[in-house]
């Protein structure tokens, strides 16, 4: 399977570390997390300053196609004026063939999801991205996956449930804010 084109635009891929061990903190422990199970480390990376995992998600229809579903989560130290309006800012400044925020979704003031989609392959993607700043640390999660046209609906719904867990399990210094989730209901169907 290949990584979707968003992602290579999103960070860089680091050398393939299939079957480490699965993280659950970055940055000395300052950003935890909780990784489903089904999903595959690829690479990670973890020092004082920069913590990051990129995951592939098993999806049965993009075996034998150029897409996949992945995720990956990015937690770096930031200067102190950097705000959750800047890092969200950063999303909307992405030029990626047919872009469009379906959803941005304030939780708080450290924490934000913005859904959106774009065309990659041929294929509209849902991205889901959840980012949150607290004392100097920004972290970033996001999952994103194809709208097959015949797309498997209960795999979306296990996806979208995931990806609402890991943000529920996803800290800054211990603290998080989960009022806001995304809801099935509520993404685009193509």
């Amino acid at each position: 399977m290949r990584i979707s084109k968003l992602f290579i635009s999103t960070f860089f891929l680091l050398a393939s570390a299939y079957g480490q061990n699965r993280p659950t903190s970055f940055l000395e422990k300052r950003v935890t997390f909780v990784i489903p199970s089904a999903w595959q480390i690829q690479s990670q990376e973890d020092s004082k300053t920069l913590g990051r995992t990129q995951i592939l998600i098993p999806y049965a229809l993009t075996d034998n196609t150029p897409h996949s579903a992945n995720a990956a989560i990015v937690a770096n130290i930031v200067p102190d004026k950097i705000t959750i309006k800047d890092v969200g800012d950063q999303v909307y400044s992405h030029h990626y063939p047919g872009m469009a925020v379906v959803n941005d979704i304030p939780d708080g003031k450290n924490w934000r999801t913005i859904v959106w989609t774009a065309r990659t392959e041929g294929l509209p993607y849902v991205a889901l991205d959840r980012f949150g700043v607290v004392n100097h640390i920004a972290v970033e999660f996001i999952v994103e996956f194809p709208l097959f046209e015949k797309g498997d609906p209960k795999w979306v719904e296990q996806v979208v449930s995931d990806f609402n867990a890991t943000c529920e399990s996803l800290k800054i210094d211990g603290t998080n804010s989960t009022e806001a989730r995304v809801h099935l209901g509520k993404l685009p169907s193509k």
